[in-house]
């Protein structure tokens, strides 16, 4: 067993295996603001005695970061990380170690920013069951700061209707559903490591998830696109198709015309006439 194991679903990557030796050597650095709560779940060795460190990179300031036990068996903990108290724009490391002048296991860099980051869509999810190796709740939930956005000409206005055509051949709307697909489009300008991809895919497989407070799941099982902007950059831009959740589609929809509707007459009226 590791020394540390980070669940795929916590706010910050510790992963390096997103570039190899030849390619450009470029670095992506995550960023947040102030108000972002990042969760990190990790299991450990009880007996290495490790633990999670925060640095401030600015003041040299290094704190261990409060765990909260979630299983015994495991030895799987949650680490919250913010919100920040800082004025200008701030660079912090998380790092995993047996004491914080000791060499870490596991470590990453990340920036907290007092700018509004309004290129950026803030996710966060949880589901209603454990799974993926990972333990969810509704006190806790996950997060994920990624730079995206939904352009506008990227909405697709689509409808699902039930008509029938009576004797005399004049066809009648029995109910209409309208809904939109719309997709979200990650990297921006200079683009995403393929962990944000691998993030993203595997949040949309959780049963509740927001971005920017917003319900959404995925549209009939689709996948990250890629776009390589440059041979041997390895940054992406990643685009996926999405649709609102159950709870905001419903409001959307509408059964009418009730003397044809059997939906309707059995809901209301016991169901058709036998003759």
């Amino acid at each position: 067993m590791p020394a540390v194991t980070i669940s795929e679903f916590s706010s910050l990557n510790f992963r390096d295996d997103w570039k190899l030796p030849f390619q450009q050597d470029e670095n992506y650095t995550q960023r947040f603001l102030r108000t972002d709560v990042l969760l990190i779940q990790y299991s450990t060795d009880p007996e290495s005695g490790i633990r999670p460190y925060l640095k401030n990179n600015a003041t040299g300031e290094t704190r261990e970061l409060e765990a909260k036990l979630l299983d015994e068996t495991t030895n799987t903990y949650n680490a919250l990380v913010g919100p920040f108290f800082t004025t200008e724009d701030t660079s912090f490391t998380t790092f995993f170690a047996s004491d914080p002048a000791g060499d870490p296991v596991l470590s990453t860099d990340f920036c907290v920013c007092t700018d509004s980051l309004d290129d950026t869509v803030l996710l966060k999810y949880t589901n209603s069951l454990n799974d993926f190796d990972t333990i969810f709740g509704e006190d806790d939930l996950f997060s994920l700061r990624v730079p995206g956005m939904f352009l506008p000409q990227e909405y697709s206005f689509e409808n699902e209707t039930e008509n029938f055509r009576d004797q005399r051949c004049i066809l009648r709307l029995l109910s209409g559903y309208a809904y939109e697909t719309k997709i979200l489009t990650v990297g921006g300008n200079f683009g995403v490591p393929n962990w944000v991809a691998r993030k993203l895919n595997m949040i949309l497989c959780l049963d509740n998830v927001t971005i920017n407070g917003s319900g959404i799941v995925r549209s009939d099982g689709s996948s990250p696109e890629i776009t390589i902007l440059h041979n041997d950059y390895p940054l992406y831009v990643y685009k996926i198709t999405l649709e609102s959740s159950y709870a905001d589609q419903e409001a959307r929809r509408g059964d009418f015309n009730d003397d044809y509707n059997n939906d309707y007459l059995i809901n209301y009226h016991g169901g058709l006439e036998q003759t």
